[in-house]
């Protein structure tokens, strides 16, 4: 014999039946779709006018100082990213090499940042350390997040 319960669950998987596919739910995946294509359009242009060329002279920078940097913008086909990888001196053989990644996300604050990588000054008695950083910072903030990367990446 069904328990109370057993019945109205299977009374609400009936009403469930006799409803549209296209409801709400279809209505929310269309708006999220829309916002994400919306945003990656938007950070395509921003990355581009803004975060490519400060992301260029700061590896120039790097460069003239007797470092080694490179930029680009990394298209992984969903998602799409402005990255600054900086060697440093004496960057200790196999170490993965500090990079810094922003991003477009949902939310008050438009954009990921990511530091990965090895860094001089991290590891213990100020040697090579692993560090693993995020944050979501308004656009306003990209030049003091690049800013604060390099100051990391280069032990400076």
């Amino acid at each position: 014999m069904a328990s109370e319960f057993v019945r109205s669950l299977e009374g609400v998987l009936r009403n469930l039946e006799r409803n549209e596919p296209a409801t709400a739910a279809a209505a929310a995946k269309h708006v999220l779709e829309a916002e994400t294509s919306h945003r990656r359009k938007w950070f395509t242009r921003f990355a581009a006018e803004r975060v490519m060329p400060l992301l260029a002279q700061a590896a120039e920078a790097i460069e003239k100082n007797g470092g080694a940097a490179s930029c680009r913008l990394n298209d992984k086909g969903e998602s799409l990213a402005a990255e600054l990888v900086i060697v440093p001196r004496n960057l200790p053989s196999g170490a993965i090499p500090p990079r810094l990644s922003i991003s477009a996300v949902a939310g008050e604050r438009a954009l990921a940042v990511d530091y990965t990588g090895t860094f001089p000054a991290v590891g213990a008695s100020g040697g090579f350390g692993a560090e693993v950083d995020y944050d979501t910072i308004f656009p306003s903030q990209v030049e003091d997040k690049i800013l604060d990367f390099v100051t990391l990446a280069t032990g400076a």
